[in-house]
């Protein structure tokens, strides 16, 4: 199912598209003339549009999602609550209403995930989505599109301040938002690892947060709770580091770090984090071109300069148990 947007306010199209991969060579006049409510496909093992169905495959299926502006597409079979953004379209999977399996009825889900069901809603602010469980508890939610405060032109924030040292993050983030630029590197290269922005505590232990570079691929790495585990996300092949934009919205779950390109079309870094964000302790001191250390601490060959937007949660959430 897939969710009209970029037309709001919201007037419900009524066409279907099916069967895509049968059309033959009349894509433009199908295209020109479709609307959509609900996409439907035949749907395999891949949840992450890589492989949708018999017809279809996943490039092709998420190029028209972008093409037609649709705001979210909702999926199924894997046994999970998984949000994700990629090129702009929010991708719900949602697949935890059943199996019961094992001795204790656990097996197929894991511990990070729950039974439950969506209820989603449609207006003219955009999608507002619940994941209820079998005691009927809120376990997650999620608005959508954010309200980040960008210009149209290029995505970026307008409204944010300069990271320094004794940068203050709230306890409940909504929404946490980077705007890097940098200049170079210097002609000494590239080296293996570099940092264009960390967050730390002053208790041993890594980075709470770690934003750099590996060669040519963009890491993000993050303490996902205090004495926890660190999870790690990437982003392969980005030769061109001098302006982009990193944000972290814990509602979206492990799917809620997202780069930023120019062109302002999000997209979810790939992880295999299962873990929520919403037990990561913000730091209380902030570096930019190097580690905790000081500059000789991994530190960026060039010049790192950055702006942080940061929305606290409001709404009070209910605890899933």
């Amino acid at each position: 199912m897939a969710f009209p947007g970029h037309q709001l306010p919201f007037q419900p199209a009524h066409h279907h598209i099916e069967g895509i991969g049968d059309r033959g060579n009349d894509d433009d006049a199908h295209h020109d003339d479709v609307g959509l409510e609900e996409l439907r496909c035949r749907q395999h093992h891949e949840t992450d549009a890589a492989g949708c169905g018999d017809h279809l495959g996943g490039d092709e299926l998420w190029r028209l999602l972008v093409e037609h502006h649709v705001l979210a597409y909702v999926c199924s079979h894997v046994i999970a609550y998984d949000v994700r953004l990629r090129e702009g379209v929010l991708q719900i999977c949602s697949g935890g209403a059943g199996t019961r399996y094992g001795p204790t009825g656990d097996f197929m889900r894991g511990n990070s995930e729950f039974f439950h069901f969506l209820v989603c809603s449609l207006d003219n602010s955009g999608l507002y989505c619940e994941a209820i469980d079998e005691k009927g508890v809120r376990c997650r939610r999620l608005r959508w599109p954010t309200e980040t405060p960008t210009d149209a032109s290029d995505g970026f924030a307008r409204r944010g301040t300069k990271v320094t040292p004794d940068l203050l993050v709230p306890s409940r983030l909504g929404l946490l938002r980077f705007d890097i630029v940098t200049a170079g590197p210097d002609e000494a290269g590239i080296a293996d690892r570099e940092t264009i922005l960390c967050g730390f505590d002053a208790d041993e232990g890594p980075p709470t947060v770690w934003i750099g570079r590996e060669g040519e691929r963009l890491a993000t790495e993050i303490l996902l709770w205090p004495g926890g585990p660190v999870g790690r996300w990437t982003l392969g092949s980005f030769p061109d580091f001098q302006r982009f934009g990193l944000e972290v919205v814990p509602d979206l779950g492990p799917g809620g770090i997202l780069f930023v390109p120019n062109n302002g079309c999000r997209s979810s870094l790939w992880s295999n984090v299962a873990e929520d964000l919403d037990r990561i302790r913000w730091p209380r001191h902030w570096r930019l071109g190097h580690g905790p250390s000081g500059p000789t601490d991994e530190p960026f060959r060039g010049r790192v300069d950055a702006t942080c937007l940061a929305i606290d949660r409001t709404a009070p959430d209910d605890a899933c148990g």
